[in-house]
């Protein structure tokens, strides 16, 4: 008790110097968040790609849904007309997916042995300029029965970052 009622006095100082200091601190936090909430999230996209008005689909995932939920996803969006033929798009959509085998398990039964094994399927959007090579923005996510589409989330990722930058301009 002796050695908190003999600090007593020094507390009150203490809280008296430290309140500007803390204020200020806080100011300059409340600053420093404010304008990095203000600044671009993201890297910039290339100028093309705000001003292409065509785009194609290109489906390497073997299924036709695919296409349909890229289209209808692209028809909502309405940025960009979509064409049938990629060598006269501005850009081009591709669509493709992966399996990769994680495990397997053999077992015998007699004179057969039956395989089974595990895999996850991922599935990769990829936005290109005309004829390149490389995407000017792609991902790539596991597929799941349980979540949403791939190709509409990487279409919905992809608006969502040129409306973010249309509107910093």
């Amino acid at each position: 008790m002796v050695i908190i009622e003999a600090l007593k006095p020094w507390s009150d100082h203490l809280a008296v110097l430290t309140f500007p200091i803390m204020k200020r601190l806080a100011g300059a936090l409340l600053l420093i968040s404010t304008s990095a909430f203000a600044a671009t999230k993201h890297a910039p996209l290339p100028p093309e790609a705000y001003t292409a008005k065509t785009i194609a689909i290109v489906n390497h995932a073997g299924t036709q849904s695919v296409t349909d939920k890229a289209y209808e996803e692209l028809q909502k969006w309405g940025r960009w007309t979509v064409l049938a033929d990629a060598s006269k798009a501005d850009v081009v959509l591709v669509i493709g997916i992966q399996r990769k085998i994680t495990g397997a398990v053999a077992n015998t039964y007699g004179d057969s042995t039956y395989v089974n094994s595990n895999s996850v399927v991922d599935i990769t959007a990829g936005f290109y300029l005309g004829q390149q090579t490389e995407p000017f923005f792609s991902e790539t996510e596991r597929a799941s029965l349980f979540r949403k589409s791939a190709t509409k989330r990487c279409i919905d990722d992809l608006r969502k970052r040129m409306e973010e930058a249309e509107e910093q301009r």
